[in-house]
């Protein structure tokens, strides 16, 4: 991707510095902002999406569907592997640093006494955008929980629930339940809201959820999925077959894209989601960044590399389970390699180190910049899994700026 014009620069630094208000729950401010914008989230319908896993590369399958038909589709996601521009997505194009820029000056004014965060601030410039495109559609990504999220201020016609595992315990909850509960809260009345395959408890506290809400709830088990006819996603793997289903039933779910289906074979191929570098010997880069998301790695590597094991780079933010989530990688490893790549919201290696230990890990080592940097130019003839979330898929995939995150 080319660097960034100076004037993209400039306004990705102010958007960058509201970090400092951190994640804030509530729907004020966002709610505020759109009231000054003319409410942008109002000019196009939406399909709404929540969930642990998953939701990114179901909101691309979508937009790819929406846009295949001739109508027009913009698909909002986070976060970014090398560039905010990735976020939106027009008709399946990122947007360009023009549109960007227009959409930011419209924005920029009304942010004056708002103090809206980086997430509610990208939210907002990401309807405006679509708005400007004039998008009928939009598939909009919900970045963390769903209730208080800067994008519950849409009303979205569908919404779906991809997945329910815990994750960023802090904010959602430390229960199933919970973390469902937080997520269903973009059920809306008579709308249809279509729940993925999920742990029981997950399952009933969001459907509860939707009969509060008066929401149209729909379930798609694993069953559904495992009737699958074969031939449906390539190489059938079960992350892709989940997408494929759930994007089926939603659009199956809505009038006027009821008759659209995804397109078969159909299988992920954004940046970081199960990237293949090299096969033989594997080098694959896997942005999962949660528990649930390294255990369904491990599962469907150790289906198509049965007894294999790898070096794992691994990386992750600092409020995840890591001693989960190393877990789940401990029967994949033959040697971990904790990258130290100096990024403010990484969790320490020396910890990660700790925890691996206390696991029964044996054979580890912390991997400095340049340790990393010639291990990425010469990855050796030895098989090679690199993982732990967008930060340090980034990084190994050549980013200029590492991303902020979220």
């Amino acid at each position: 991707m080319a660097p960034a014009s100076p004037a993209l620069e400039a306004a990705w630094q102010r958007i960058h510095a509201s970090r400092r208000f951190g994640i804030l729950p509530g729907l004020e401010r966002m709610r505020e902002l759109v009231r000054r914008l003319d409410h942008p989230e109002r000019s196009f319908r939406v399909i709404h999406i929540a969930g642990t896993n998953g939701k990114g590369s179901l909101a691309r399958l979508l937009g790819e569907c929406i846009t295949a038909s001739g109508r027009g589709c913009a698909v909002y996601t986070s976060p970014h592997l090398f560039s905010p521009l990735e976020r939106i997505a027009l008709d399946g194009a990122s947007l360009s640093e023009e549109a960007f820029l227009a959409a930011w000056r419209e924005l920029e004014p009304a942010l004056a006494g708002v103090d809206a965060s980086y997430f509610e601030q990208l939210t907002a410039l990401a309807f405006l955008a679509i708005r400007r495109a004039g998008a009928p559609w939009a598939v909009i990504e919900c970045g963390l929980g769903g209730r208080w999220d800067a994008t519950n201020v849409v009303d979205g016609e569908l919404g779906v629930i991809t997945s329910v595992s815990l994750d960023h315990t802090r904010w959602l909850g430390d229960s199933l339940a919970r973390v469902a509960t937080d997520k269903a809260g973009i059920a809306r009345a008579g709308r249809p809201l279509l729940l993925g395959p999920c742990p029981r408890e997950a399952a009933d506290a969001a459907a509860a959820v939707a009969l509060d809400a008066k929401a149209d709830l729909h379930r798609l088990s694993h069953e559904d999925i495992a009737m699958l006819p074969g031939g449906t996603c390539i190489p059938d793997r079960l992350v892709d077959r989940i997408s494929w289903a759930l994007a089926s039933r939603g659009l199956s779910l809505l009038p006027g894209l009821s008759e659209l289906r995804p397109p078969r074979p159909w299988c992920n191929t954004l940046p970081g989601r199960r990237q293949w570098l090299r096969k033989d010997p594997p080098l694959l880069v896997d942005v999962a960044h949660n528990p649930a998301g390294l255990r369904a790695l491990a599962q469907e590597l150790g289906e198509c590399h049965p007894g294999q094991r790898f070096r794992v780079v691994f990386a992750a933010m600092e409020d995840k389970d890591h001693r989960d989530m190393l877990r789940a990688l401990h029967p994949l490893c033959e040697r971990l390699l904790l990258a130290d790549i100096r990024h403010p919201r990484l969790a320490e290696p020396e910890d990660l180190l700790r925890f691996w230990r206390e696991l029964g890990g044996q054979d580890a080592a912390v991997l400095n910049g340049g340790e990393l940097e010639r291990l990425r130019d010469t990855p050796g003839d030895s098989p090679l899994l690199v993982v732990g979330g967008f930060v340090l898929a980034a990084w190994w995939l050549g980013a200029e700026e590492l991303p902020p995150g979220l």
